[in-house]
């Protein structure tokens, strides 16, 4: 029931998570709700700003850390993630790999690290097919919108 819904989602965003907790607050003013096409402008004006920065700063950190490791991986990762991003659709990893080849030597080996630390990282995620191959994608829109805000568009 709606009441039932109501009770859930008070207890629920008392605690976790905070992006509802704060979704929450911002679309009730006092005791009444906001009108629902008004939902996006609070979100963009007032819910998500403090948590994409939130966000960003983590992927800004990572991308620094990765300038200590040792070569071929710091400019192998920028490569990676810009070849991802370049496609705009899943990539095979046969298919990266190739695209890598064309600018400079890289190993298979250094390509699956590369990999494996975007992936632990958020920025990219995976689909293993069954016979092993493997699909690369951008992890998450956030990570998009961070790519996009700090690069100025996926093309870059």
């Amino acid at each position: 029931s709606e009441d039932h819904t109501a009770a859930l989602l008070e207890e629920t965003v008392t605690f976790y998570p905070a992006m509802l907790q704060k979704g929450f607050e911002q679309a009730s003013l006092g005791k009444r709700a906001a009108r629902i096409e008004r939902f996006p402008d609070l979100f963009a004006e007032k819910v998500r700003p403090d948590f994409d920065d939130t966000y960003y700063q983590q992927f800004d950190k990572r991308l620094k850390l990765y300038r200590n490791l040792p070569a071929p991986l710091p400019g192998l990762l920028e490569n990676v993630l810009l070849a991802v991003m370049k496609a705009g659709s899943p990539m095979m990893r046969d298919a990266l790999y190739e695209a890598l080849i064309q600018s400079g030597e890289v190993s298979d080996a250094d390509l699956g690290d590369a990999l494996n630390i975007l992936r632990e990282d958020g920025f990219l995620a995976v689909r293993a097919q069954r016979d092993g191959s493997q699909q690369w994608r951008v992890a998450s829109d956030l990570m998009r919108a961070w790519w996009n805000q700090r690069r100025g568009g996926s093309r870059r």
